[in-house]
Parts: structure tokens; sequence; C-alpha cells
């Protein structure tokens, strides 16, 4: 309290003085104590570790904030410094400061983010996680702490950081030694003060993320909350509170006696003695008999929690690949890579930083360790090449390269994750690369262990906090993409069924965002507006890339237009919305009012309008008035059974679908439009529900496999045939999610290079291209078999 009294009148008088004669800068400063003045804990003699910060760079007049209040920080050491009659203040020690005794005295806040998130060693996360505003700007001390404390408390921490603690102590031991007594050494030796402090620490850095109450600065205060936490035992916690109060008493006598800054017990018995009885004890061999016990029990914890470096042969360091080698060039071909050369300049640049940037030693050691694990990774995928070239392009995006590749490091399966990510979805990779953010929170907040239903999807929107509706949305639904993506990239979705379900979801909650802020949330009936979804939109079969294909009852012509412009056409568009299905098509007003629907539909309507009918679904919009088109659907298409004429229309369409799209010289790539396609399977769930929706309102407004798996119970389908017809359906899916997945769009027919095949075998499980063609032909054939069955008038 003395020395931040000091500190504070020292540091308003300088303020005042240059003020008074350049003027006030239109930025704060504070100064930080650290180590024991930080954490409250100074001794007689100690000297009091500072940094200095001011808010913002700028200038006032000729100087700029930083020359400003680097002769603040310059008058107040030297003015500490300075013997009167009256004596000294405290010594200032300003090492403890980026870049040390070589690095400016004073930074802005921004520069010590920089600089941390570049540079910063596990000594300074320790250093700083006893950082405590003294002096100065309240406002910025607290602004200071918040922006580093991730720094201080990483979410992910390497086993490294631990050893590195190890490493540190012993260089310190290794210093003691040479001047003698580090036995005798209370603070630095064995079993002293310092294992105590980074033992407490090290716990603070592997568990300060999670517990915020774990981040107290004092050592007693630090002990008392991990003890709270349970994340130390009673036993250890007492123990180690005696060994540190009798530790620092000792250090206490020793520098009232000596009047100096020391921690070394003297060597000679008679000095020893009397310290002993100082500190109230009868006896030299009582005091030694105790203060022994405390060195073994803190040498023995601190043992326990900061382990010695391993020596993993697995994890050396990566070779000098700029050296060409046939080896070298054997060993990346063996992880997958084409051009080893390419594949060279890559993990260079991965390791060193591009040419205009400097990367630290300790950026480039967290490389070499991460680089093993990378090329063990890499066969298990098809494309190493572009796994790289992806991961350079996201660690560029991601910014400080030490966070990332620790958080890789002390987490492989997010490293998987991004490989298995960058392999399967160029799309979702670039989503990822424009929002690096993203990957901490969908891989770190428990977002891929299930499914959202629409209240979870809600809430999400909520949180957003862009300033515009349209910016709100993007985010929102790059974010759940990515997402549902990942989910089933990673397997871990029930089937394509829960794809396709939460990406209708996410449709939906934009469709009814974007309806509440054109037409209001109540949509009143005067006014009344609403969307119809339709086709697999309608049919809640939505995969990655698919239109949205709509109807718009009510409304008005001006705002139906922008709620598509806000929904496909703004920078970054969430979904195409297809409205070419409304009556007369193109030709006809983006949206009608229901009497002009039920007029067409009853008059004017083609067997395809009615067909298409079938997925018509509620999705946004006046709930009433959406319940009546829905009433209209049901007065038009089942009221009685499919005629045969009308079946017979519905095979004459089907064949020209067929004929008409896809490659006609390869009909193996047409997996959907082709013979035993997906439409197939489509027109045949279509023509069951018009057949038999009269009497079975479940099949109405029911999806492609809902109407298949019904069948058996309603039709004269048997079981088997059901069944079989369904996995043949979802194979198809699957193989088009794949492809999908690949491009964001409408995907149709397979690739026309057989090379790509190769690839989209191993997505799907199979051994190559070929096992591919026989597998899809297979289940196409019996898809054919059993439409010419149930489709024949």
């Amino acid at each position: 309290m003395l020395a931040d009294f000091c500190l504070q009148r020292a540091l308003e008088r300088i303020l005042k003085d240059l003020e008074a004669k350049h003027g006030k800068p239109n930025s704060e400063f504070a100064i930080f104590g650290m180590g024991k003045l930080g954490g409250n804990e100074l001794n007689y003699s100690s000297d009091i570790d500072l940094i200095f910060v001011y808010s913002e760079e700028g200038k006032i007049g000729a100087i700029t904030h930083h020359d400003y209040y680097t002769r603040a920080a310059q008058a107040l050491v030297q003015g500490f410094r300075m013997n009167c009659s009256e004596g000294s203040l405290f010594r200032i020690d300003l090492r403890l400061r980026p870049e040390g005794n070589s690095g400016p005295i004073v930074r802005s806040l921004e520069g010590y983010e920089n600089y941390y998130a570049a540079f910063g060693e596990v000594w300074e996360r320790l250093a700083l996680q006893k950082a405590r505003h003294v002096a100065g700007n309240a406002e910025l001390g607290y602004e200071f702490v918040q922006h580093l404390q991730p720094f201080c408390f990483p979410k992910h921490l390497t086993s490294t950081a631990l050893e590195e603690i190890h490493r540190i102590k012993g260089r310190i031991e290794a210093e003691i030694l040479k001047e003698g007594g580090l036995e005798r050494h209370v603070k630095l030796g064995r079993g002293g003060i310092r294992e105590i402090e980074f033992a407490i620490q090290a716990l603070q850095l592997l568990h300060g993320s999670r517990y915020a109450f774990s981040q107290e600065r004092g050592t007693l205060k630090s002990l008392q909350a991990l003890l709270r936490l349970e994340l130390l035992c009673r036993e250890d916690a007492v123990a180690l509170a005696k060994a540190y109060i009798f530790l620092r008493r000792l250090e206490h006598r020793l520098q009232m006696r000596e009047d100096r800054q020391t921690h070394t017990v003297p060597a000679d018995l008679e000095t020893q003695t009397k310290i002993a009885k100082g500190l109230g004890f009868k006896s030299h061999s009582e005091f030694e008999k105790e203060w022994k016990r405390h060195i073994e029990r803190v040498r023995s914890f601190f043992n326990t929690i900061v382990k010695s470096p391993r020596t993993d042969a697995a994890l050396a360091a990566v070779p000098d690949w700029s050296q060409p080698s046939k080896e070298r060039d054997r060993l990346l071909r063996q992880a997958g890579f084409s051009s080893p050369e390419k594949a060279v300049e890559i993990l260079k640049t991965l390791a060193e930083g591009p040419s205009y940037a400097h990367v630290s030693e300790r950026t480039q050691a967290l490389f070499h360790q991460l680089c093993p694990h990378l090329l063990r990774l890499t066969p298990q995928f098809v494309r190493p090449d572009e796994i790289l070239q992806q991961l350079e392009r996201f660690i560029e995006a991601y910014g400080p390269r030490a966070a990332l590749y620790e958080l890789l490091l002390s987490n492989p399966n997010v490293l998987k994750l991004l490989m298995r990510l960058f392999d399967r979805s160029p799309f979702l990779t670039d989503i990822l690369i424009h929002q690096p953010s993203m990957l901490e929170a969908i891989a770190y907040e428990g977002l891929l262990l299930e499914p959202h239903d629409r209240k979870r999807m809600e809430m999400d929107f909520a949180h957003e906090s862009a300033e515009t509706l349209g910016a709100r949305l993007r985010l929102f639904h790059r974010a759940e993409l990515v997402r549902i993506g990942l989910r089933d990239i990673l397997d871990l979705v029930a089937g394509p069924e829960e794809v396709w379900n939460e990406i209708t979801r996410l449709a939906d909650i934009c469709m009814a965002e974007a309806v509440a802020h054109l037409f209001g949330k109540r949509n009143a009936s005067s006014d009344a507006f609403c969307v119809i979804a339709m086709g697999k939109y309608g049919g809640c079969e939505l995969s990655y890339g698919s239109d949205l294909d709509v109807l718009f009852v009510g409304g008005t012509v001006s705002k139906t237009a922008q709620l598509i412009h806000l929904i496909s056409k703004e920078e970054g568009a969430m979904f195409k919305v297809d409205a070419r299905l409304r009556p007369d098509g193109e030709d006809a007003p983006i949206t009608l009012p229901l009497d002009a629907y039920g007029n067409y539909y009853r008059k004017r309507a083609q067997f395809w309008e009615l067909q298409s009918l079938t997925r018509a679904r509620v999705a946004a919009g006046n709930a009433k008035l959406g319940l009546e088109f829905l009433n209209l659907v049901d007065d038009m298409i089942y009221v009685r059974p499919l005629a045969s004429e009308e079946l017979r229309e519905m095979n004459a369409m089907r064949s020209r679908i067929e004929k008409e799209r896809g490659d006609g010289q390869d009909e193996r790539r047409n997996f959907k439009t082709g013979a035993g396609g997906l439409v197939d399977v489509e027109f045949l769930a279509q023509a069951q529900q018009m057949k038999f929706g009269h009497q079975h309102a479940e099949l109405r407004r029911a999806s492609t496999l809902e109407v298949i798996r019904r069948m058996a119970q309603i039709g004269d389908w048997k079981d088997e045939e059901a069944k079989r017809l369904a996995e043949n359906y979802l194979w198809l899916r699957k193989l088009e999610t794949v492809l999908r997945l690949f491009q964001n769009a409408s995907v149709s027919e397979m690739p026309a290079s057989r090379e790509e095949w190769e690839g989209v075998a191993r997505h799907l499980e199979l051994k190559n291209g070929k096992e591919l063609e026989k597998e899809s032909a297979a289940r196409r054939k019996q898809i054919r078999e059993t439409y010419r069955k149930r489709m024949a008038p």
C-alpha cells in the first residue's frame, strides 16, 4: 500500500507538470505492479517491478503519445532513484516489460496485445498473472487486465508449457550454483519460495481459463482459491502455506538484519543461531530441522506439478526441409504430397512465417512440435496437398500463429477436425477462413455434440450483435452452416435426415426473421403475408447449396422483392430463393393473393404444378393465411385417388426429365435425373401421396423418406421393398452430399473426370472409382425396378 501510494502521488505530479508544458493528450496512462508488488507481497527491501501502458497511439502537437508517456515514465524512475536527505524511495525494476532491457519502457495497450500474441513466452504468462493496477487511470487498468487475460490463462496449453517452467527453474538454480549457497537460498534455491510460486502458478495456468476464481495474484490467496475449487488437496495446501509463511518470515529476518535485498542464509553457525532465536526457535537444530522439512515438502510438490522435459523422438524438430534430398522427398510423398517442392515451401512458411513478417523462435519451436503430428495424419486424407494449402490460408487469417499452434498441440482432435474440413469442403473452409474466430466457439463450447432444435437456433441468432438484420443473419447462417457441416464431416450426425432437418431449420429461421423485419412480427390479417416452402425445402430435405423453392402469398410485390434481396442477393447470400413454381412462372408477379392461387389451380394449372404441391409447407409469415393455403392444396390434390391418366402424365414428365437433363453421353454420371436416380424415388413418393393422401392425412406434406417408409403399412408394399428403396435413396443422397459439401451448389452428376471419382469413393468408404461405379449402378437398378413396378398405371 505504501508503494502504491508513492507511485500514485508521484505520477499525479509528473502528469500535471507534463500537461502544463505540452497539454493533455487524448490518451490515458496506467502503471502496473508485477511480481511481489502485484501480489501485495513486498519485503522490507524489495525492488518494485513495473510496466507502463498508455491507451492509444496519437499525437499532442508535435509529440507522439509514445514520447509523451516515455518522458512520464523516465521522470518517475529518476525521481524514485534520487537520494535526498530524507532518503530514497523504492528501487524500480523494468526488466519484466516486453523485450526486457532492450524494449521501449512504455507501450500502447494494442502494442502489448500484439507482442504477447506473437512473441509471449511462458515466463511472461507467469509474470502477468500477478499484474495489478497500482497507479494512473483505473479504467485503462481494468481494460489491460481483461485484454491480456486470454494470454495469462490460455484455454489451450501444451505440456511443453509446464516443461518450460521446469527449465526456467533449472536455469535459475544453475546461476545460484555459480554463486554458491544453493541450499541456503531462501527464494531461488531448492524447495524455496520460487518453487511454491511456480507450482501454484502452473496450476493457475492449467485451470485459470475454466475457473476464474483461481485467478488470484497473491500466493496465499491463490492457495486458498485452489483448495476451494478442489484443484489442490487440503494436506498439500496446508503444507505449502506453512512452508511459504516460514520461508517469507525467514526472508524478512535476513533483510531486516542486513538492511539490504538478500535471500541467502549465512553459512556460519553463530549467525544462523541468532536468526533461529529471532524466529522463536529454542535452538539452531530445531530451526534447521523445520527448515529442512519445509524444503523437502516444497521440492516434492514442485516436482509433482512441474515435470521435467520429456525426450520424445516422435516429436523431434522438423528437419531442414530447405535441403533437397531423396529421403526428404520420399518422406513427403509417403505423407501423401504429390509435389514435395511445393509442400516444402508451405511447411517453411508455416514455421518461419511469410517473407514480410518476423516469427518468434517460440512460434517456430511450436510448429516444429506440431509438424510430425501433421505429417502422420495427412496420408489418411484424400487431398493432402489441398489440406496444406488451406492450412496456410487459415493460419494467415487466424492471426497469432503461436496461439493457434498451442491450441492444435494441446487439442490434437482440433487439428484432425481442421484437416478433415479442408479435405472435404472448400466452401466451408472459406467460411471458416473469413471468420476464424468460429473455430474455438464451435470446437470448445460443445456445439458439435448434438443437433440444435429451433429454440436453440433462435437463441444463437439472438446473440448475434451486428448492426443490420442482413449482417446478423449472414453471421448466424455461416456459423450454423459450419457447425452442421463439421458434425456431418465428423460423422457426429445420426444420419442424412438430421443434416437436412437442421439446414431446413436454418432456412426457416432466416426466412422468418426476414419476414418479421419487413412485414412486422404480428403480420396483421389486413396485409397478411406468408411463405410456402416447396420442393426439398417443403419436404424438410435441404442439403448444402440447395435453393429455396417457394411460393409467396399476399403482401406486396415491393416488400416481397426486398425479402428475396435480403435472403439471396445481399453480399454473402444465405440461400438462393426460387419462386418460379408460382402460377404462370416468371411472367407473373412474385406474390399473389390466395384467391388468385385458387382460381389458377382450379382452372389453368398443369398436372406437374399440382404434383409439386405435395411438398407445400408453411415456412414463415401469417399462420392463418398459411393454413388457408394448405386447405386449398388439400382440396386440389387430396380429395380423390390419383387417376391412371394422371399417373401416365407423371411417367411422361419423368421420361422428359431423364432425356433432357444430364450427360447424354455418359448416363452413369446422372445419379439424380438419370434412370434409377433420385428423381425416380421422388416421383414415386409423390405418386403414393396423391394415390393414398385422400384417406391418409399423415402422407400429406410428408418427406420422400417418410412416404416410402409408411407404404408398407398403407399400400401393398412389403417391408423389405420399402426398406430397400429407402436405403438406396439415402445412399444416393449421401453421394449427393459428398459432392455438395465440396461445391456448395446443386449437383446432379458425378464429376466428368474419372480421377475425381477416386476421391468421392474414399469419402463414401469405398476402395476406388470402379467400386463406386459398381455400387451406384446396382442401387440405381433396384430403384428403377421398383419405379417401374409401382408406377405402372
